[in-house]
């Protein structure tokens, strides 16, 4: 309970110190809205796809888009006391216990209820899940006790392997994966591609019409004005070195030696 506590009176100074860089807020990835929609769907009062499995390599910005959905959530009025974040590599470093216990402990103590009998929706966001070797089982557990209970789960994506038949027919994957070119230029310079590109790609190999994929060609070029450094360069620096997007606030040499670090 300790730990808990602790996680829910700190919540504010993590989200202000991890989602902003030089007093601004960091942008928010494709990926977000992806999952923000499955939120939204919840609060709405569907409770069909409530357990949300984000697996990736490590600094894709899993914990960033967790850390930014709890601020939605906090925005759209849902109470702190109704949102549990955690990463279970933190937990295990200081406790012999497994998310299963803390959930538990969470909804008893907190909503001073049982998981079943629980009957307000919760939303439970739990970082590094693959220290938890049952995880997986925990998840389904959950699913399968309460409809008010939304879980988003991330970890490396090895947790992959470690899904079993009865846990995957109730998950939603979303996996989570290096930057594309154009959200490296949202996330670093706020410069928009257009939307509607790659349907004009498509369009344009697969029907011949030109015109669509023109008129977003312009679009492009006019936004790339914007870009502080040569289009080609910048380029060569996204594709071997800012394709993670924690590498945008490194030096280069830095970035090379987390690269390495995260593949030993």
């Amino acid at each position: 309970m300790q730990y808990i506590l602790a996680k829910q009176r700190l919540m504010p100074k993590i989200i202000s110190s991890k989602l902003s860089s030089n007093n601004k807020k960091l942008n928010h990835r494709t990926d977000y809205f992806r999952i923000k929609e499955y939120i939204d769907n919840f609060l709405n009062g569907n409770n069909q796809n409530r357990f949300i499995v984000m697996p990736g390599l490590r600094g894709v910005g899993k914990t960033t888009i967790l850390l930014q959905l709890y601020e939605y959530l906090i925005k759209n009025d849902v109470p702190n006391s109704d949102i549990l974040y955690f990463d279970v590599s933190e937990l295990k470093s200081f406790y012999d216990v497994n998310i299963l216990d803390v959930i538990t402990n969470f909804i008893e103590n907190i909503h001073q209820t049982t998981m079943v009998e629980l009957n307000k929706p919760i939303f439970l966001l739990i970082d590094e899940v693959h220290f938890d070797k049952n995880w997986a089982l925990t998840g389904k557990i959950v699913y399968d006790n309460n409809n008010n209970i939304f879980m988003i789960f991330t970890g490396l994506s090895a947790i992959e392997l470690q899904i079993h038949a009865d846990a995957i027919r109730r998950m939603e994957k979303e996996p989570i994966f290096p930057c594309t070119f154009p959200e490296y230029l949202f996330l670093k310079q706020n410069i928009h591609f257009p939307k509607e590109m790659s349907f004009a790609l498509q369009d344009l190999i697969l029907n011949g019409n030109v015109d669509l994929a023109i008129t977003n060609e312009r679009k492009i070029q006019e936004s790339m004005i914007n870009l502080d450094n040569d289009p080609d360069i910048e380029f060569k620096k996204f594709l071997t070195q800012h394709s993670f997007p924690f590498s945008l606030k490194m030096q280069d040499f830095q970035i090379h030696e987390r690269l390495w670090y995260f593949n030993i």
